[in-house]
């Protein structure tokens, strides 16, 4: 039995938990706590390759991409916003082939 009937709202449910952890990753300085978020992570990210959720996988990408913008300099942030939107048009156009039905 499933623990959502729907999976793209399990996907979208692991995806936010997966990058709601990610910045508590990188700004904590212990590292049992570290590891124990990494293996968290993973846990979450091969939860959302299960769930088959193209949502789940398109927000934790835009998600994802935040978080890096909000830690550059100011100087490459128009250039990783290109080459970031130009991904994300492309992960996008993936998952329209990653699974054939809509549910």
């Amino acid at each position: 039995m499933h623990l959502f009937n729907n999976s793209s709202i399990a996907g979208i449910f692991w995806a936010s938990l997966f990058v709601f952890i990610i910045p508590f990753i990188v700004i904590l300085k212990r590292q049992k706590i570290i590891i124990i978020m990494l293996l968290l992570a993973l846990v979450l990210l091969s939860l959302l390759a299960f769930s088959k959720s193209r949502s789940g996988w398109l927000g934790t990408c835009t998600a994802m991409e935040y978080i890096v913008y909000q830690r550059l300099h100011r100087e490459r942030r128009k250039r990783f916003l290109l080459v970031m939107l130009l991904i994300l048009i492309a992960i996008f156009l993936a998952t329209l082939f990653y699974k054939p039905d809509s549910s």
